[in-house]
């Protein structure tokens, strides 16, 4: 049969019945991010869905995605047939650093305790103890090791393909049978190696290969973007949907971007920043820039310890910006 991409009225009427029936079908594979307030405005993720996570260094976008990977592992983990796993690629820091942040969550362990080397022996025994529980979560993790430190291959969008389907392919050993993925981490964009000379045309391509693979591997792709030093000059520093550092692709290629900010790393405790008071270093607000088929331009505030990569709810009322450019 022949491909093809025009399709008559009743081909396409057909073909839509029959998606919305296969999300029906397939309604346990739609992706929430574990968070009441959160999911109340975002809708859940799905397969060939592109989610740019976008942030200022330091706004908490990587511990972010990573409690995200870990929570829906967590949900696989606790179905009959773990035949599906979470990847998380990673582009910046190691594959230690980023186990790290698990570890930190599930000892309650600081992680800046962890890279200061400040652990009792006493906590390094509790960590080998969740280690060995956490062997079997559907977590895995591509790119570069402190440990195999003189590996450096090149993590292009064509070596991190490669890789994924050599992960499919090799399955879980502990059952012996295939994975499927459910969900792809990528952090992040401005890290990723791009063709030619020209960073704008290049990170472009990379926005688009992110996108391809989402629809290739069939699952949600979650992409980390740094956003550009500008925002740090305004008086609210929120990262918009036109503010990704080096490209447009972000806004263009993106089904949703969710952008975040914690008041802290801009002003000290009992400022303002904007219409409320800064309380610790556990307040984030996250942004629903866009969102394909569902609200954007609402903001939520939400508890987020980074050192122990925990997230909760927060006792706010829903964030409105206008609140402070009235």
């Amino acid at each position: 049969m022949q491909d093809t991409i025009v399709y008559s009225p009743n081909e396409i009427a057909s073909m839509t019945v029959r998606y919305l029936q296969e999300r029906i079908d397939n309604k346990e594979f739609a992706i929430d991010l574990g968070h009441k307030d959160l999911d109340e405005i975002l809708n859940p993720a799905h397969p060939g869905d592109l989610i740019s996570i976008l942030g200022r260094p330091g706004s908490g976008k990587t511990s972010f995605m990573m409690r995200w990977a870990r929570y829906r592992a967590g949900v696989l983990s606790g179905k009959d047939d773990v035949s599906r796993t979470v990847a998380y690629v990673t582009l910046e820091q190691t594959v230690e650093d980023l186990y790290a942040f698990s570890l930190a969550a599930e000892t309650q362990i600081s992680i800046t305790d962890m890279a200061r080397g400040d652990i009792t022996a006493e906590q390094m025994e509790k960590i080998l103890g969740v280690t060995s529980k956490m062997m079997g979560a559907p977590l895995c993790f591509l790119g570069h090791s402190a440990t195999h430190r003189r590996a450096r291959p090149n993590l292009n969008i064509d070596t991190i393909r490669q890789n994924l389907h050599a992960l499919e392919d090799r399955g879980n050993r502990n059952t012996g049978k295939p994975f499927k993925l459910d969900m792809i981490f990528m952090d992040y964009l401005q890290r990723a190696p791009y063709k030619g000379n020209d960073k704008v045309v290049g990170l472009y391509d990379v926005m688009n290969g992110c996108k391809e693979l989402a629809l290739e591997f069939a699952c949600p792709f979650v992409l980390g973007v740094q956003a550009k030093r500008e925002v740090d000059d305004r008086a609210l520093p929120i990262p918009a949907l036109s503010d990704a550092q080096w490209t447009s692709g972000v806004e263009q290629v993106s089904d949703v971007v969710i952008s975040t900010v914690r008041p802290s790393k801009y002003k000290d405790e009992g400022e303002k920043f904007g219409s409320i008071v800064v309380e610790g270093h556990a307040q984030m607000l996250v942004t629903v820039c866009k969102q394909k088929l569902g609200v954007d331009n609402v903001s939520k505030w939400v508890y987020f310890d980074p050192a122990l990569n925990q997230l909760d709810r927060l006792e706010m009322k829903t964030y409105k910006l206008e609140d402070d450019y009235d």
